[in-house]
């Protein structure tokens, strides 16, 4: 059986039979990338709309912290509730656990700023593909504000691993506000 698609907004066109053998699926057609477009997701500590909601990325190409949800029954039938505490934390070890769930591999660039990308930065690239390691270390609180604390263990880790590291005060001229 194949799968048809249609265009979200316009008529469903799979057919419901009394079985599911007498039926044929059909879904709306996803959001594809644009061919030859480079597959890039946007990873965040903070919640997934933070990042559509501030840069415009969208949400399913946002990796990151999640609200808890879950299925209501209603007289008109079932709904979705947001709930009132997070689902998944996104930091520390769990940013690995995530990135694999989300796509299912290494990623090749990592970015983080504190100790809780450490995992991250070490998980990126797996055991045999190269990979950039990013470090932004915000030590310049003139440009926006110095917290080494809480650092401490990915510097070192850079360091030690040689990855790149970019220091506010040092490599940029600017930070500009959001």
């Amino acid at each position: 059986m194949s799968l048809k698609e249609y265009k979200p907004g316009t008529e469903f066109t799979g057919v419901v039979g009394r079985t599911y053998d007498q039926s044929e699926p059909a879904w709306p057609e996803p959001n594809r990338t644009k061919e030859g477009a480079p597959n890039v997701l946007f990873i965040v500590l903070d919640d997934t709309d933070f990042a559509q909601d501030l840069y415009g990325i969208p949400r399913e190409r946002v990796i990151g912290s999640t609200l808890a949800y879950r299925y209501v029954e209603g007289d008109g039938g079932g709904a979705i509730e947001q709930r009132a505490e997070l689902d998944v934390i996104d930091d520390g070890l769990g940013k690995p656990i995530q990135i694999w769930n989300i796509i299912g591999r290494c990623p090749i660039i990592a970015a983080g700023n504190s100790n809780g990308n450490l995992q991250m930065l070490t998980f990126a690239g797996g055991s045999s593909l190269p990979a950039l390691r990013l470090l932004v270390v915000h030590d310049d609180e003139e440009k926006e504000f110095d917290y080494i604390e809480g650092a401490e263990k990915i510097l070192s880790a850079a360091q030690a691993n040689s990855w790149t590291s970019i220091s506010i005060k040092n490599d940029w001229r600017k930070v500009f506000p959001v």
